[in-house]
């Protein structure tokens, strides 16, 4: 009896532990994107009016410009490499607590229509074992980061070449978007392959 109240305990105090790591997570996340937004989108906007606006008293040479904006592809970099990693903590915690709910209802059925964050879950929302939907909330990072670093480039050779500017956007979004994936791969694909035998599951 003492064993299972241990377990019991042990249980819930891993479950609240767990969430406040999971809470954790989401704050870094929002802090994360606070950062973003002010460290890379205003200061490359700011950038591009100095640059666009003739009438300016500043003179900004183009390869000083490109320059900071290749500084400032390396800092968003930096920070969706960070953001990815937070998110893959998350889906981490969420995993583990996810296996807690499962015991519980297992251990006492009538939680089950309780405990029904699981049987809600987005079934067709998969690509390849990644949710897409979650990899979306990404793209602003890897949409941002690939114009900067494009804008980069088009102003450090000082011509308009689209075809050398479409190809490192391309580069660039593959290469954020192969990050993403490596780091995610594993959470997600355990996720992909229980909703996958769920489906099979409620089809027979």
């Amino acid at each position: 009896m003492n064993e299972i109240k241990f377990v019991e305990t042990f249980i819930i105090e891993e479950y609240k532990t767990l969430w406040n790591y999971y809470q954790r997570t989401l704050t870094e996340r929002k802090h994360l994107f606070d950062w973003y937004l002010k460290i890379i989108t205003l200061p490359s906007s700011l950038l591009g009016f100095l640059i666009i606006n003739k009438s300016n008293s500043i003179e900004l040479p183009l390869d000083i410009a490109a320059g900071i904006l290749m500084a400032i592809f390396f800092i968003g970099f930096s920070l969706f490499v960070t953001y990815s990693k937070e998110s893959r903590n998350a889906e981490n915690y969420l995993e583990s607590i996810k296996r807690i709910r499962n015991y519980i209802c297992q251990v006492n059925p009538n939680l089950a229509d309780v405990l029904i964050i699981e049987k809600t879950r987005r079934k067709n929302s998969y690509f390849f074992g990644i949710d897409i939907i979650k990899f979306f909330r990404s793209l602003v990072f890897v949409i941002v980061n690939s114009i900067v670093l494009s804008s980069s480039i088009e102003l450090f050779y000082d011509r308009k070449n689209w075809i050398t500017i479409s190809i490192f956007f391309g580069v660039s979004l593959f290469v954020h978007s192969l990050i993403y994936v490596l780091l995610h791969r594993d959470a997600y694909y355990h996720d992909y392959v229980e909703v996958q035998a769920e489906k099979v599951h409620e089809e027979n």
